[in-house]
C-alpha cells in the first residue's frame, strides 16, 4: 500500500475520510497533522484496503469523519471482507 512506503507509522491513530467529496478530506487532513497520522481515502472501490491497514498497523484509534454513513464501521475495526 501507499501509505505504508511513505508514512512512518509511528502514531496509534488512523484518521479515515471519503475520498469522494473534499469537505471530509479538507478537515481530515488538518486533524491527520495534528495528531501525526495518515489520513486514508476511502470509497466503496478501496475500503477492503483501507481495513488492511488499519488491521496490520495495529491502529489503536480510528477519528473518522463523516460517521458510519460514509465509512463503514467494520473498515473502522479493521475487519471489513
Amino acid at each position: 500500500m501507499l501509505q505504508k512506503k511513505f508514512f512512518d507509522m509511528t502514531s496509534s491513530t488512523v484518521v479515515i475520510a471519503t475520498g469522494d467529496g473534499f469537505a471530509d478530506g479538507l478537515v481530515g487532513s488538518v486533524t491527520a497533522i495534528a495528531n501525526n497520522a495518515p489520513l486514508l481515502l476511502a470509497n466503496r472501490n478501496n475500503i477492503k484496503g483501507v481495513a488492511e491497514f488499519v488491521k496490520e498497523t495495529g491502529a489503536k484509534r480510528s477519528i473518522v469523519m463523516g460517521g458510519a454513513d460514509v465509512i463503514s464501521n467494520e473498515a473502522v475495526k479493521g475487519n471489513d471482507g
